[in-house]
């Protein structure tokens, strides 16, 4: 849980900090025409640290999505298959957890 909430501030942080560099470029290329140069590497740095960052929050936003349904109590059919494999399990068990013991089962 800490892990994916500090990728998604670290995403943020990025595409903050990605953002803020490519803004210093843009205004260094209206305010000094010598250093263009460095102003387009400015531009080009921030771009993309802006959209690594993007990509961080975005992978733990999609984790978070995709792991939301584990902890939902298992389905009837769910544990009719189970059953149909041998799989002794608990009242009150999870999706995500039934679903770890039909994979040891089956080797998917």
């Amino acid at each position: 849980m800490f892990a994916k909430l500090f990728r998604a501030l670290l995403g943020t942080i990025l595409i903050v900090a990605g953002l803020l560099l490519a803004l210093i470029g843009v205004a260094g290329l209206f305010s000094d025409k010598e250093n263009k140069n460095l102003a387009y590497g400015l531009i080009a740095v921030g771009s993309l640290i802006a959209l690594y960052g993007y990509s961080r929050g975005y992978k733990a936003r999609a984790q978070r999505r995709s792991t939301s349904w584990r902890l939902d109590p298992a389905s009837e059919k769910q544990k009719e298959f189970a059953r149909d494999l041998g799989i002794k399990f608990p009242k009150g068990i999870t999706k995500g957890e039934l679903s770890d013991k039909i994979s040891e089962v089956t080797g998917e």
